[in-house]
């Protein structure tokens, strides 16, 4: 027997009760290099050519209609600008131009502005053009006009590194010259990416480099400065561009010199946070993308080791932790500014194209990964594709948004060869909309079954209700809604002020609307926002579904999942054929790929409980030993706020609701809930991957490798 067997077979055996603290004592070989390099070659293969076809210099066109036959004109005039029309030859007066539009011109007449940040979405494919046709001088002439060149807001900086990189060679002297001006004094005063919030007042104007001596992370102050992804974006494009552009140059008012040193000292002091208090922006599928691709153009153009080396680091730490909770791709449990996960996701797609997910549907490959020269390596890999052994459970410590104190926010996560299940009960009141505070995911075939639930104050599908407490072990989780009661007299703790600010409201009881009458049912999702019921969202494509008195049982993919509710429930089922009727509400349209299970009661709230569907004959078989083993009981709610749960695993949950606070209290087979030494300590305990003090340990059970995000 190999030494590599017999570590195997050791992790076989003591699997279920080893802690990440092992991690380190083993002798494991280290990581293997990726492994995957023929298939993430045919993944890629024909992407470049796929970008470089997609449409550009369309969404920052003006729009009007022509007087004469009211269709639409498209142009590049600016308001109260003359328009010839193309139907009539009559000219008109272009009226607003739209949020990507033009706004104005410079003394010689060529556009010095657009509005929002077209270049967003139309570098990639510019950049892809001149990749394979390198003198297309349309493409060319169309980056030369200023209003383009003076596009540096994050999305765009971070797509001019990688055009940059990859084929600013081939832009003549003149263009050099123009970008770099554009760049020299560039500082946004407006924020264009965020709709309507455009015009809102900032603290002071934000560059590229940050701010020197400033409170907070990534060069910003502790609340200003731009979020978290966004600073990323700008400090790897401003440190690249010290190192491309001459010593004469400079870069938002900064010698390259100084901005390469307050850059890479920026971006080193955030990956030594990652391993001291854990990521504020943690597992955000919506925004994660933009942070890796920024360290991606970091890692493929960083003319010196070290930046190289930083950007390594960042991204063995991204794919490694964001692996962990992935089913195809898709990650389950919390995010921090993140929505329900999707199969085609842009975090999904992206880290799809570097596993072998060769059993999935193709999804489209973006820039940054069809010319990168990154890979992770096996380990990541395989805990990507859940190449571990199953099932095992993970703790995450999660900081406050600015990272600078830790374990605010505590993560428990539970991985079956079926499921994965996570929560986070949270204690502030963050950017409440952009929240995943439990999630399950459950592939099946090609897809993924996304559950989640709450007291429907957001009226949506994702976000945080502060009535809404929640109590997690292995795969099962309560999910508890109630009104708020007055605090203690005097000074309120952070979390209690939050409650009684967010939370004050009294909730009302709503019956189910008729459901034939779409009317009733928008009137319905349009006052649910102090509704005394807790919302649970299952995924349409959950196909078999069963009820009787003990609650609701389903089989979703590879696992059976039993639902218990506290009280009376109903159904709000909009068929998927209206969502043209829910387009004024812009996000709620999601709400037609789900079945709402609508949970009444005081308190209202539900048990959900998930097991492997190859444990049991069928779904027969499942219901019965439910009905035999699970109990649930409410007898002490009302005296005491203390729900008490027998899973069918015979696991004794009791979980206290806290309705002067956001957090409740739990114990667990009688041991309490030690929020205060959360993760061992550190900022994450699995037996697969651990962080504590600086260090990163990841093993497959196989091979392991370190990262050491102190000296990154």
């Amino acid at each position: 027997m190999t030494v590599t067997t017999l570590l195997t077979l050791l992790f076989c055996i003591v699997r279920l009760g080893c802690s990440a603290q092992s991690i380190q004592d083993r002798a494991y070989p280290p990581a293997s290099p990726y492994p995957y390099e023929p298939y993430f070659q045919a993944h890629i293969a024909g992407a470049i050519d796929s970008i470089a076809a997609e449409p550009y210099g369309q969404r920052n066109r003006s729009v009007d209609n022509c007087p004469d036959t009211r269709r639409l004109v498209y142009s590049f005039a600016l308001e109260g600008e003359a328009v010839t029309s193309p139907y009539t030859g009559r000219k008109f007066i272009q009226g607003p131009t739209g949020y990507f539009g033009a706004k104005s011109r410079d003394v010689r007449g060529r556009i010095a502005t657009f509005g929002g940040d077209p270049l967003k979405y139309d570098l990639p494919p510019m950049t892809a053009r001149l990749l394979r046709q390198p003198n297309d001088t349309l493409v060319m002439a169309f980056l030369s006009v200023p209003g383009n060149l003076v596009q540096q807001y994050h999305f765009a900086a971070s797509h001019w590194a990688r055009f940059y990189g990859l084929v600013a060679d081939r832009m003549s002297a003149d263009w050099h010259a123009d970008f770099r001006a554009a760049v020299s004094d560039y500082a946004e005063t407006r924020r264009p990416s965020d709709g309507t919030r455009e015009h809102n007042p900032m603290d002071y104007a934000y560059d590229m480099v940050g701010t020197p001596g400033g409170d907070g992370v990534l060069g910003g102050t502790r609340f200003a400065g731009g979020t978290e992804n966004h600073k990323i974006m700008w400090r790897t494009t401003a440190l690249l561009y010290s190192q491309w552009f001459p010593d004469s140059a400079r870069i938002s008012n900064y010698a390259t010199a100084e901005a390469e040193r307050l850059t890479f000292g920026f971006l080193q002091d955030f990956v030594r946070r990652l391993g001291r208090t854990g990521h504020g922006e943690f597992d955000s599928e919506i925004y994660y993308p933009h942070s890796i691709q920024a360290f991606l153009n970091l890692y493929d153009f960083a003319k010196k080791p070290e930046h190289k080396q930083l950007a390594k680091t960042a991204l063995d730490y991204y794919f490694a932790t964001y692996a962990l909770k992935t089913y195809h791709g898709s990650i389950a449990g919390a995010q921090k500014r993140g929505g329900l996960p999707k199969v085609e996701s842009e975090m999904a797609v992206l880290l799809r194209a570097f596993a072998d997910t060769t059993n999935l549907k193709p999804l489209p490959v973006p820039l940054a990964v069809a010319t990168t020269t990154y890979r992770p390596n096996r380990v990541i890999c395989n805990l990507f594709n859940k190449n571990v052994i199953l099932p095992f459970s993970a703790q995450m410590s999660r900081p406050n948004y600015p990272m600078d104190k830790k374990n605010v926010t505590q993560e428990s996560f539970y991985a079956s060869n079926s499921f994965g299940l996570g929560n986070a009960p949270l204690t502030m009141v963050d950017n409440p909309n952009q929240q995943v505070a439990w999630s399950l995911v459950a592939p099946d075939g090609s897809d993924n079954l996304v559950f989640m639930g709450q007291q429907p104050q957001r009226g949506l599908n994702v976000g945080h209700s502060p009535y809404t407490q929640t109590l997690h072990d292995q795969g099962t989780i309560i999910v508890m809604s109630a009104p708020t009661q007055a605090g203690p007299s005097g000074v309120l703790s952070t979390e209690q002020a939050q409650r009684q600010q967010h939370a004050g409201a009294p909730l009302a009881h709503y019956p189910q609307p008729n459901l034939r009458d779409l009317s009733a049912v928008e009137t319905f999702i349009d006052s649910t926002a102090n509704s005394a019921a807790t919302w649970l969202m299952i995924p349409k494509g959950v196909e078999k579904t069963e009820e009787d008195a003990d609650g609701i049982f389903m089989e979703a993919g590879d696992a059976f999942i039993y639902v218990r509710p506290f009280g009376d429930w109903f159904w709000v089922d909009i068929p998927t054929s209206e969502t043209a009727f829910f387009t004024k509400k812009g996000t709620r349209q999601t709400l037609t790929k789900y079945r709402i299970l609508v949970c009444n009661g005081q308190p209202s709230g539900y048990v959900l409980e998930s097991a492997e569907k190859s444990k049991y004959r069928d779904l027969t078989d499942f219901k019965q030993k439910v009905s035999q083993k699970a109990r649930l009981n409410l007898s002490k709610y009302k005296k005491n706020a203390l729900v008490e749960y027998r899973s069918f695993n015979n696991r004794r949950l009791k979980m206290k609701y806290r309705p002067d606070g956001l957090r409740a209290d739990g114990w667990i087979d009688g041991t309490p809930l030690d929020y205060a030494s959360w993760a061992d300590g550190g900022v994450y305990d699995s037996p697969y991957l651990k962080i504590k003090n600086g260090r990163t340990t990841v093993t497959d059970g196989r091979e392991s490798f370190v990262i050491d995000l102190d000296n990154p």
